[in-house]
């Protein structure tokens, strides 16, 4: 049993969750049955750090973008195979920013990012 820190509907009956647990945190993605059962289970390898929030990247259909909770980063994850593909820093420490959307156009990733808390800058 852990804390569910997100969960995330995406398309082609599938469901991202991450959760964290005393000893470690862990992404996984269920795919579903038409009936809404879970038929498949793949862990998304680790984010290094828990990840408060998850985004579907646009664009982009075997792609989930997750927001860490204390670094100020955001990691990619291929949902076909689990790899995490990339940890990108923000650059800032900005405990309250997280990711709401992806996009992708012409091999370029732009994320969406909103500050929860008003003492975040820019």
């Amino acid at each position: 049993a852990g804390q569910v820190q997100a969960v995330l509907g995406l398309s082609g009956r599938r469901v991202a969750c991450s959760v964290d647990t005393a000893s470690r945190q862990t992404v996984d993605l269920f795919s579903l049955s038409e009936r809404g059962r879970p038929v498949r289970t793949l862990s998304l390898d680790s984010a290094g750090q828990s990840v408060q929030a998850l985004a579907a990247v646009e664009g982009e259909t075997d792609a989930l973008i997750g927001s860490t909770a204390a670094a100020g980063s955001i990691a990619l994850w291929n949902m076909r195979t689990g790899q995490l593909l990339r940890r990108i820093s923000l650059g800032l420490y900005n405990p309250g920013t997280v990711c709401l959307r992806g996009y992708s156009h012409h091999v370029r990733l732009s994320v969406l990012l909103v500050c929860r808390w008003t003492l975040c800058k820019s």
